[in-house]
């Protein structure tokens, strides 16, 4: 899909947001930031909402009807697993496991994605999303009842994750606290060298301030949201700071949390950005700069975007309103962008309606036309052909033909054969590459300071086909007594490894102050190779 059209639907505003795909860029085709109460005057009727919105898209001019809607925090859980490496079918069978067991504990059925944020040598770190299908459902079919055609709803942490991604200035650049603060809630996520490693919502947003000023200055709702952005007077400024410090308080404790949950202690935050219409509280960067120790800015998702081919309105209230884009552009970008984090909530029978939509139907569409396709050229063949005296003689030739096809076929079918041998060769090849990529990153981390290696030997076993290790030729420092602690300190790093299967060091004598020694490895994986001759030094 090279259009995406995400729909954010806040407590008190409708967000739509698309995004095109051109060439390698991306352009803003709409943008419009609706007050819920213009499309839903009763505050109840989000079906009819989405009609009217319909209608708003209908007038401006903008005609598609596909679109990701956002799942918001208080309908979606965000739970995080450390697990050990495993094949991709193993890891589907737990992810399995932990939503049925999830939705047992609830006690009604759930929506339910998972993705893999990042792997290392202490497993795999899962991100998972559940909600329940009745919550996602509700939304699901108003819009579908207004004429919209649902194709993804996506937890709205990680849609504001994904716009800072793509349209942030240096995402990959260190590690970045995005901020998005909503009416009720705020998104949190995290993101080193560009990619997402943490997401969560907090029940806190711009509301929080309004409510405050209302009840300290006893003043209307509406007079308390223009008092949150100036922040003239002094006891508005009293006010504010206390809110401002328990908000900042809350971001510093997800940060916490971030920590306990990546098992990262010394994780830290090096910017901070911050989106949504909470943002324009006065003095909250500020407040979050003396909280985090860090650089603050503000995150217009918008701004950057082409937007050569959009409308002079949308241009308008990009501009004017670009800061509470971005849940929305992630949305629509989740639909356009290969990269983008695909954690998908909607129920299953709505994607099961989808993908037969959307790919069955048109399989059997195809397999039909192929049928009358079929038909049409045997009734043309058979009265083309019928009643010639040189049918015997064509059908021979066709026979011949196919004949001929059949053979090519064989010899096609054995050079497919010869080259999945070399296939074959080529892996067990790379295999001992791939293994010394990782002994060298294990040896970056592990080697203690007295200990250097001059060289490197790949030895293949003969009487095992197959099998094969490192030898490498060590030197250890004795000059402080430490040599043996050393090595010792080395085997043991090594053996902890779950991808190395034997560790040992053999000494081979002194040299002046210092201990020489081969130190061999034996990847995980591979049959046992006869170490008879290795002795290790314990």
């Amino acid at each position: 899909m090279s259009l995406g059209l995400g729909i954010d639907i806040g407590a008190t505003t409708i967000k739509v947001c698309a995004i095109k795909k051109r060439g390698g860029g991306l352009s803003l085709e709409h943008y419009r930031c609706y007050d819920r109460a213009e499309l839903d005057p009763t505050g109840k009727d989000l079906e009819g909402a989405a009609r009217e919105l319909s209608a708003r898209l209908t007038e401006a001019g903008f005609r598609s009807r596909r679109c990701v809607i956002g799942v918001s925090g208080r309908d979606a859980i965000i739970r995080y697993l450390h697990l050990p490496p495993m094949p991709d079918w193993r890891l589907a069978l737990l992810m399995q496991f932990e939503v049925e067991e999830n939705a047992d504990r609830i006690g009604e059925p759930i929506s339910s994605d998972y993705r893999v944020l990042g792997t290392g040598s202490e497993g795999n770190l899962v991100l998972i999303a559940l909600a329940k299908d009745a919550r996602v459902q509700e939304t699901v079919s108003a819009f579908e009842a207004a004429g919209f055609e649902v194709t993804g709803a996506v937890p709205e942490c990680v849609a504001s994750a994904d716009a800072y991604r793509f349209l942030g200035d240096e995402p990959e650049r260190e590690i970045t606290l995005m901020i998005d603060v909503g009416q009720t809630a705020t998104e949190i996520a995290l993101l080193e060298e560009g990619e997402l490693i943490f997401a969560r919502s907090v029940a806190q947003g711009g509301d929080t301030f309004r409510e405050r000023l209302e009840k300290t200055l006893n003043v209307s709702p509406e007079d308390a949201e223009k008092l949150k952005r100036s922040g003239k007077g002094d006891k508005v400024e009293r006010t504010l700071k206390l809110a401002r410090n328990q908000f900042a308080a809350t971001v510093r404790a997800s940060v916490e949390f971030a920590r306990r949950q990546l098992k990262r202690r010394r994780l830290t935050v090096e910017r901070v950005v911050v989106a949504g219409g909470g943002s324009r509280v006065a003095g909250l960067l500020e407040a979050l700069k003396d909280e985090m120790e860090c650089e603050v800015e503000a995150f217009d998702a918008l701004q950057h975007v082409e937007r050569g081919g959009c409308d002079r309105s949308t241009r308008e209230r990009a501009d004017a309103s670009g800061l509470e884009a971005a849940t929305a552009a992630g949305l629509a970008l989740s639909a356009v962008v290969p990269g983008a984090i695909k954690i998908d909530l909607l129920p299953l029978e709505v994607k099961e309606r989808l993908h037969f939509r959307h790919r069955t139907l048109w399989i059997y569409g195809s397999a039909a036309l192929l049928v009358a396709t079929l038909l049409i050229s045997f009734a043309l063949t058979y009265m083309g052909y019928s009643g010639e005296a040189g049918l015997g003689s064509e059908l021979g030739d066709r026979r011949t033909a196919i004949g001929t096809r059949l053979s090519d076929h064989d010899d096609r079918r054995a050079q497919n054969d010869l080259r999945e041998g070399d296939l074959r060769q080529l892996t067990e090849r790379a295999r001992p590459g791939f293994h010394f990529g990782i002994l060298l990153r294990r040896l970056a981390e592990a080697t203690p300071p007295e200990v250097t290696f001059s060289g490197t030997e790949l030895v293949h076993d003969k009487n095992v086909p197959g099998a094969f290790r490192f030898v490498l030729n060590g030197l250890a420092d004795d000059s402080q007594q430490r040599a043996g602690e050393a090595m010792k300190t080395l085997r043991e790093a090594l053996e902890r490894d779950a991808r190395i299967e034997i560790v040992s060091i053999q000494p081979q004598g002194d040299e002046g102050h210092s201990r020489r020694f081969l130190l061999t490895v034996v990847p995980a994986g591979n049959p046992r190779p006869p170490v008879d001759a290795e002795k290790e030094d314990r």
